[in-house]
Order: C-alpha cells, then sequence, then structure tokens
C-alpha cells in the first residue's frame, strides 16, 4: 500500500461527510487507505456504506488530537504516512505528490500550500469578521506565515515547522521522533512540540508550495469561534512552556498583562461595542483594534488559567 491517510475528528460531522464524499471520490484508482478516528467520546460518526471499501471508522480510546494521531498511526497499513485535518479537502494531485516525495526524500518530511476555498472566500467580504480574517492574511497558509517568511512560489523550500495539516512523513521517521505528546489537552502546540523533536532527530520539514490543498474552516470563521480557539491556544501553550518550550513562554508581568486583566473583567462591553459597530468597511479599522484586543485577552486567560 502506498500511503495511510490519518484524519482525526472532533464534533464536525457536517464538515466531515462532506469531505470524505470527496475523499472517496478523488481516492479511487490508488492503492491508499483512509483511517478516521473520532475523538469525540459524545459524537456519534457513520459512514457511507459505499465508503468503506477505502475509508475505516475507529473511536479514539484516549483523548486529545495528538493521542488520536498516534491511534491512527498504529492503525495504518503503509510504511507511509499522511496525517490531515478534517478540514482539509483531499485531491489526487496533492496525495500523489505526497506519495512520491516520500519515495524519493528519506530523512524528510512534506507540508503543502494551502488557501480557504473559493465559495468561502467569497462569503467573507460580507461580514466585519470575514473581512478581519481577509486583512490580516489568514484564509492562506502564506499569510499565517508572515511576511518574514522567504515564500517562493512553485517551490519545494524548507518549511518553518512541520505543521499537521497535511503532513506527509514515513513511519520509520515518526517512531524515530517520538510520536506526538498525548499531554496536550487540545489541538494548537502539540505540532510545535513534535516538530521540535524532529529537527533534533535531524529529520528536516519541507514545503512544497506547488501543491495546493483547499482549507474550509466554514464553521469556524466566526468571532467568538477565535475567541474560543485563542483561549484553547493560551492553554496547550502554557503546556508546552512546562513541558520545557521556553521559547514560547509569554510574560504577562508588565503593563500589558495588567490591561489584559483589566479587559478580562469587562470583556463584555468590548464585545457590546463590536456589536454596535456599523458593517461598513469604513467602520473596519475600529472593528479589527477591538478584536486584536479581545483576541490578546482570550490568550492572557488561556494562557494564566
Amino acid at each position: 500500500m502506498d500511503i495511510s491517510i490519518i484524519i482525526p475528528t472532533y464534533n464536525r460531522n457536517n464538515i466531515l461527510y462532506r469531505h470524505l464524499a470527496i475523499a472517496f471520490s478523488e481516492l479511487q484508482g490508488m492503492d491508499c487507505e483512509l483511517i478516521v478516528i473520532n475523538d469525540s467520546k459524545t459524537n456519534k460518526v457513520e459512514l457511507q456504506p459505499e465508503w468503506q471499501s477505502k475509508i475505516t471508522l475507529y473511536n479514539n480510546p484516549k483523548q486529545g488530537v495528538a493521542s488520536a494521531r498516534n491511534y491512527g498511526a498504529s492503525l495504518a497499513k503503509s510504511d507511509n504516512l499522511l496525517f490531515m485535518d478534517d478540514d482539509m479537502i483531499i485531491n489526487d494531485k496533492a496525495v500523489l505528490r505526497a506519495i512520491d516525495f516520500l519515495k524519493e526524500h528519506k530523512g524528510e518530511c512534506l507540508n503543502i500550500d494551502w488557501v480557504y476555498p473559493p465559495d468561502l472566500t467569497t462569503r467573507l467580504d460580507s461580514y466585519q469578521f470575514g473581512r478581519y480574517l481577509e486583512y490580516f492574511g489568514f484564509t492562506t497558509l502564506r499569510g499565517w506565515l508572515g511576511p518574514d517568511f522567504p515564500w517562493k512560489d512553485n517551490s519545494l523550500i524548507p518549511a518553518k515547522g512541520a505543521a499537521s495539516y497535511f503532513l506527509a512523513i514515513s513511519r520509520s521517521d515518526f517512531e524515530k521522533s517520538g510520536k506526538y505528546d498525548e499531554n496536550f489537552p487540545f489541538a494548537g502546540f502539540e505540532d510545535h512540540d513534535f516538530a521540535t523533536r524532529l529537527d533534533r532527530k535531524g529529520i528536516k520539514a519541507l514545503l512544497d508550495t506547488g501543491v495546493l490543498v483547499w482549507h474550509n474552516e466554514e464553521d469556524r470563521v466566526q468571532l467568538d469561534g477565535w475567541m474560543q480557539r485563542k483561549y484553547r491556544g493560551g492553554q496547550t501553550r502554557r503546556v508546552a512552556v512546562q513541558m520545557g518550550h521556553d521559547d514560547l513562554e509569554l510574560n504577562f508581568n508588565n503593563l500589558k498583562g495588567k490591561l489584559y486583566f483589566i479587559i478580562s473583567k469587562t470583556e463584555f462591553l468590548f464585545n457590546l461595542a463590536l456589536k454596535l459597530i456599523p458593517n461598513k468597511k469604513m467602520f473596519d479599522p475600529l472593528y479589527f483594534k477591538i478584536v486584536n484586543i479581545l483576541l490578546g485577552t482570550n490568550l492572557y486567560k488561556g494562557y494564566t488559567k
């Protein structure tokens, strides 16, 4: 078998089912399997009968995305692994690129480019937080990496760090790294920890900017969801610092920390202000500024919990 694709999922059935239907179509003719790991203890996932020739489903006996990925890898039939998030839309070109890469590159792993799907991008322009995401580049991988990253189109370049949204890696390198650390409570900095250990073992992470998948976060493009994401990110970042990742340490023992503490006690006033700002582009700079304050506050709340 050429590759085993491992997709953890957590309470996102609507997106998962649509993406699995696409994956089943795209993977026809390939010698591969798709392993779905349901990480929810309360939500039931069911596969369409016609998918089961290519897709298998398991419930995670533990909890957390790190343990779900490790569990999926333990079930994989192939020595080539492809970890994907449930909001990534598989296409055959991307999977074939992963297979070819792992045949040609020993001691290296692969990420590829992603952008939001065109229909989702079109909808973002109609509301304030959607325009916020576009303005700050959160709708593309290139935007997330920031202006200082040495991006080159249609190239195979060193990655900033291996990330599991689409990560092709050999089983031997995955096991050599020590796998994902299952102490992280939520998705977030388990990737940073994993990438650090890959680097220590001499396993290079590369990014192919000539191959693309769509990142369909349509259920996570609202303000409330991003606030929760920041809060959980603060929690997992703190876990990473306690595990020895000193580069992730945040210092809130300063004026900014005191301001975040005060804002956390009056957060409802800032949320009310956002609701009162008219949905007109001329007011976007004010809206964006308040959103950044609230996101920073939620990071502070999660990190100092």
